[in-house]
């Protein structure tokens, strides 16, 4: 069972071509969609046994990638049925870096501060900080503080960061930004903005850097500036 929703731009979404109200067709960020009803990203299988099954007979796509949408094509081919709701409500598109974003935004700001780590610095909004978390620096919320975080006394986190579990902040001001698990960030003077940094990456500064950097990196990334 999936979840579909007219979009505006298909060619960035899988997208769903129906016949007389069943599903017929799915492709992954068509060229030249077939409709305009873009699959949100809700998927539900009553079997995992066969879900392995048509995995295995899966290969990868011209990106390159193996792709939810012709798992479930394998379905369709063979007779199952697939069914399926038209979502015309909200919902949020995360499948870029600005979408990622945008929800973590969305999801601080609803978020109800609490302190369970210590703190030495000082903190500023809404703030939510885990326990083992250690922050020396300041904090301006909405933000979030994972288990095990450290913020040492020369970093300064702003407004919509979320810094996941036991990464360390050691130096330099972050801004609108996502920094996940068992990371490191020492940015000297700079300011890290619009970025997310995936999990076991490292960003260090060699040098005196001032102003404004963006990155978009995946796990097990290594940056000297």
């Amino acid at each position: 069972y999936i979840l579909l929703s007219p979009v505006r731009d298909p060619k960035h979404f899988g997208v769903a071509l129906l016949r007389d109200g069943k599903i017929v067709k799915l492709v992954e960020k068509p060229k030249e969609p077939l409709s305009d009803l873009a699959v949100i990203g809700v998927y539900m299988f009553r079997d995992p046994d066969l879900v392995v099954r048509a995995f295995k007979g899966l290969k990868p796509s011209w990106r390159g990638e193996y792709e939810i949408t012709e798992l479930i094509q394998w379905f369709i081919d063979r007779g199952h049925s697939v069914g399926y709701s038209i979502v015309s409500g909200w919902w949020k598109d995360i499948g870029t870096p600005e979408g990622l974003l945008d929800a973590i935004y969305l999801l601080l700001d609803k978020m109800t501060p609490r302190i369970e780590g210590i703190v030495e610095g000082d903190i500023v909004g809404r703030v939510t900080i885990e326990k083992n978390a250690i922050v020396r620096g300041n904090v301006y919320g909405p933000a979030y503080i994972g288990d095990g975080a450290l913020v040492d006394k020369s970093a300064t986190i702003e407004h919509y960061v979320s810094i996941e579990k036991s990464t360390k902040i050691l130096s330099g001001h972050i801004a609108r930004s996502l920094i996940l698990d068992n990371s490191e960030v020492e940015l000297n003077r700079a300011r890290l903005v619009d970025s997310v940094i995936g999990a076991f990456s490292r960003i260090t500064c060699a040098r005196e850097l001032y102003g404004d950097v963006s990155f978009l990196v995946s796990d097990h990334s290594y940056i000297m500036l």
